[in-house]
């Protein structure tokens, strides 16, 4: 009997084990393309996103909106007394990076430390502040991405106050970006906001791409130890 119920029990054959194993793999891997893709998606998406909002932002500008302070109660006297105006320092965008925000505001350009530019929470207005839900794509200046925050302030057609940096061209631009790591396949949108005239003004002229990328591993481990390189 004994005898019996031993050489009744089955198990995995090897054949069986390496099929489940290729069947783990399959998955894994359609399950990372999937992950992939839908990174990208929301990139894309957040870009569009932050396109419009910008085109936005610089119409408010272009077509003085009058902005209504006298409504922003929860800020201080002088903001509020400002009345029914045009912002006195235009309409922009904050972005911060850390918190992986932009804010869309209403310069009022009062002066906060000494300094009337920029962005201000106790004295410039905020009419909209979008957040990116993914912790894993960061938004800042394609220029200068280590800078943790920058405002681009449409003060009319074509001019701007800014602390972003331009590149060498005198181009201004943001980035939402995918880093996935080194040696990895990673997604920005790039978001063109303008060049720097000889005039010295801003020609403003909205657009936006994508890219894949790979960054390489910074200070590779060498592949042969470099003291072998000067023996005999």
């Amino acid at each position: 009997m004994l005898k019996k119920i031993f050489s009744n029990q089955t198990g995995l054959t090897f054949i069986e084990l390496m099929m489940a194993i290729a069947i783990i793999v399959i998955i894994s891997a359609i399950s990372v393309v999937y992950i992939k893709g839908d990174v990208k998606d929301e990139v894309e998406l957040f870009t569009d996103q932050l396109a419009a909002d910008i085109r936005y932002t610089r119409n408010l500008a272009v077509s003085k909106t009058v902005y209504n302070f006298s409504a922003a109660s929860t800020y201080g006297v002088d903001v509020v007394a400002l009345g029914d105006v045009y912002p006195p320092g235009g309409y922009g965008v904050y972005i911060d990076r850390t918190t992986g925000t932009y804010t869309i505001f209403a310069d009022s350009g009062l002066e906060s430390d000494g300094d009337p530019i920029g962005y201000d929470g106790d004295k410039d207005v905020v009419i909209k502040i979008v957040t990116i839900d993914n912790n894993s794509i960061e938004l800042g200046d394609l220029n200068d991405p280590s800078v943790t925050e920058r405002y681009f302030t449409f003060k009319s057609e074509n001019e701007v106050d800014t602390d972003m940096e331009p590149n060498s061209y005198g181009v201004y631009a943001l980035e939402v970006d995918y880093f996935a790591g080194y040696d990895e396949d990673s997604y920005r949108g790039i978001l063109k906001l303008g060049e720097i005239a000889e005039e010295g003004y801003v020609w403003v002229s909205l657009g936006k791409s994508f890219n894949a990328y790979v960054t390489p591993e910074p200070n590779p481990e060498p592949d042969e130890d470099p003291a072998s390189l000067f023996q005999g």
